[in-house]
């Protein structure tokens, strides 16, 4: 590859001291310190709204109608505003330059904000195609794990996330009877919220069995405010009659236009329902990372772990990493881990030598920190993920609902020697959909194991890392280097 980067011709690049991506606790955070301490930020989010998942702001007539959603979020989202970030909303972040400090971005609808699409609330993309710096934090969180099962491909199989959005913040029920099953926590937040907007469950499915007696149980006892988080989400179950299964999960989901019903294991229960909303907890959204080239590992599920400090800085020097793609451990961690990382910018900007100097917001961040991870490590204990979970018993089944691959698919090139996750992706065209196997990449992964008996790490991401225009890859100075990467 050149030295020169690949830059889009015709079109202005933006350049700014720091690039935030990512606008959730950890992205907001890390924009806010680092603009009350004089740097230039852009801060690039995909939604059209700033605060991410977590911190996701109602529309103005839902807010006068039910009150502000986290206003911890809207303070964040002032105090960037006010710090003077420059906020692009809306844009993906599809790509690097050749030079490794050159993001290439697109508008997350497809089209450009100088054409058909319309301007964010907080700045519109324009004829940017392109954001220069010498200082990328990556804090673009994590998004729900998905495990294949008959049936989850029907209208109305979404994720307990996608039901905890609608409910809190479009005052929505995703249905009158529910089904919400998976694996973490997050369900029963889920089933609450569902219920708190005037819907109905008809079930919470726990793979795990963390409600009783165990060790892991008894390390709770220590976060006696998580203890009455849960308290409030049992008794509201309890007071509508919500049955929760434990050591189950969903086998099968039914229905011709929609699920209809679905059958939980191992007891081949059988329940009507509207919506299904099942999740196996969080994956990091790491795939930046990896196209800017940090060191990491993969996990035994198939998760990119980077290799980071304690203040975010990875191997590659000027690239950080904060919040939820790090380590889950919820949203005061990820909160705590962009104030951190946004020290550890500054002080390599202004050349300190060693970490930054200390200040009580940045001890205070520590602290908290540690708090959430030791919280963390109890909820890891109680809601285990093996590796064995990933691996889809029903040949039939849908892996890459993108591409329409089936599990048997996927072995059947495994046993015709497409032995590795690169080569049954070649051979099938498993994660080759729009989604680049954000979903499907770790059990395409599993299932390959599972034939030969080796585990591989799923293949590596490639540019484009989400869907843009063809006329995106045309406007480049040398589209056959990008080309080279696709």
């Amino acid at each position: 590859m050149s030295a020169t980067p690949v830059v889009p011709t015709g079109s202005s690049t933006l350049e700014a001291d720091v690039v935030v991506v990512g606008s959730g606790p950890a992205g907001l955070a890390a924009a806010r310190e680092l603009g009350r301490r004089g740097h230039s930020v852009v801060l690039i989010d995909e939604h059209a709204e700033l605060g991410g998942q977590y911190f996701r702001q109602r529309p103005p007539a839902l807010v006068q109608r039910h009150g502000p959603h986290r206003a911890r979020g809207a303070e964040l989202i002032a105090d960037v505003v006010s710090a003077g970030a420059k906020i692009l909303t809306g844009t993906v972040v599809w790509g690097v330059g050749d030079d490794g400090r050159t993001l290439l971005v697109a508008p997350a609808d497809g089209r450009r904000a100088d054409g058909e699409a319309q301007p964010s609330e907080f700045g519109a993309l324009g004829a940017i195609r392109a954001v220069r710096t010498p200082a990328c934090i990556v804090a673009t969180g994590a998004f729900e794990r998905a495990i294949p099962f008959p049936g989850w491909e029907l209208p109305g199989v979404v994720t307990p996330g996608y039901a905890l959005h609608l409910a809190h913040v479009d005052c929505v029920p995703l249905g009158s009877r529910v089904v919400v099953a998976g694996s973490g926590p997050f369900l029963l937040a889920a089933a609450d919220a569902i219920l708190r907007a005037g819907g109905g469950v008809a079930a919470v499915v726990e793979m795990n069995r963390p409600y009783g007696l165990s060790r892991a149980a008894f390390g709770a006892l220590r976060f006696p405010s998580r203890l009455a988080e849960l308290a409030r989400y049992a008794t509201t179950l309890a007071r509508h009659r919500v049955p929760v299964f434990q050591s189950a999960m969903v086998v099968e989901a039914r229905g011709t236009a929609r699920v209809e019903r679905v059958t939980i294991g191992p007891r081949m229960r059988t329940i009507d329902v509207d919506a299904l909303a099942v999740g196996f907890g969080f994956r990091p959204s790491s795939e930046l990372l990896q196209l800017l080239g940090v060191a990491g590992s993969f996990d035994a599920l198939g998760d990119f772990r980077v290799d980071c400090d304690a203040q975010g800085r990875t191997s590659v020097a000027g690239v950080y990493a904060a919040g939820e793609v790090v380590a889950l451990a919820g949203a005061r961690a990820a909160e705590a881990r962009g104030v951190l990382v946004a020290a550890a910018a500054d002080a390599d900007l202004r050349g300190v030598s060693g970490t930054a100097v200390a200040s009580r917001i940045v001890e205070g961040a520590g602290v908290v920190l540690a708090r959430e991870r030791t919280f963390a490590k109890v909820v890891d204990a109680l809601f285990p993920m093996a590796p064995e979970r990933l691996v889809v018993a029903e040949a039939a089944t849908l892996v890459c609902r993108c591409e329409g691959v089936t599990a048997s698919a996927i072995m059947q090139a495994a046993d015709l020697g497409w032995n590795d996750p690169a080569s049954a992706k070649g051979a099938t065209r498993a994660g080759m959909g729009p989604c680049q196997g954000r979903l499907c990449a770790p059990v395409v992964s599993a299932l390959v194991a599972r034939a030969t008996g080796r585990r591989d790490p799923p293949p590596a991401p490639r540019m484009p890392l989400k869907p843009v225009p063809l006329a995106e890859l045309a406007s480049l100075t040398e589209p056959s280097t990008v080309v080279d990467a696709l």
